[in-house]
């Protein structure tokens, strides 16, 4: 039989190696979901899941609503950029990639409630402005993460319910 790939070994726990040039080649990462299919005629394919549009269509559901109750823009990002936004500042970040500290708070599954100095570094916008990011997490996988931008200073209030958001998020996207 002649291949056209690369041939690799399944291990003793059922596993296989996905080479590193394939996953470079298709933007594949460390945690990234895959979905398994098996054809009939016994091939096996195996896919990268994209996760943003779920997470934008879980985002319009509960994001969608908390953002009435905000006084400033409630962003929705993933790990590449801002996917969804609510209120008068969405179209400012929308399609913008993330900020290498944003990036950070992502990985490290970290949040940022309010309050510091530089503020504005965490979304790349101005100092003056009033930010909260929260990821959003579930059984230690972050999905993305949501943020508060406000030209006044957030609540107590809001920061909560920005946090319930994510987790609610965090549980929608679990399946992946």
């Amino acid at each position: 039989m002649e291949t056209t790939g690369i041939i690799r070994r399944i291990d003793d726990l059922g596993r296989i190696v996905i080479p590193r040039e394939y996953r470079k080649l298709h933007g594949i990462d460390l945690g990234d979901p895959m979905e398994i299919t098996a054809l009939p005629g016994g091939d096996i394919i195996i896919k990268k899941v994209d996760t943003k549009g779920e997470l934008i269509k879980n985002a319009n559901k509960v994001a969608g609503a908390a953002a009435e109750e905000i006084r400033g823009t409630l962003l929705v990002c993933d790990f590449d950029g801002w996917v969804a936004g609510f209120g008068e500042r969405k179209n400012e970040f929308i399609g913008k990639e993330l900020t290498k500290w944003a990036e950070k708070l992502l990985k490290d599954r970290d949040s940022y409630l309010s309050g510091g100095e530089r503020e504005g570094e965490l979304i790349g916008a101005s100092p003056d402005l009033f930010v909260a990011m929260v990821p959003a997490v579930s059984g230690g996988d972050c999905f993305g993460g949501l943020c508060i931008v406000s030209e006044k200073e957030i609540s107590r209030e809001e920061i909560a319910l920005l946090k319930i958001c994510a987790k609610i998020i965090g549980e929608y996207m679990q399946k992946f």
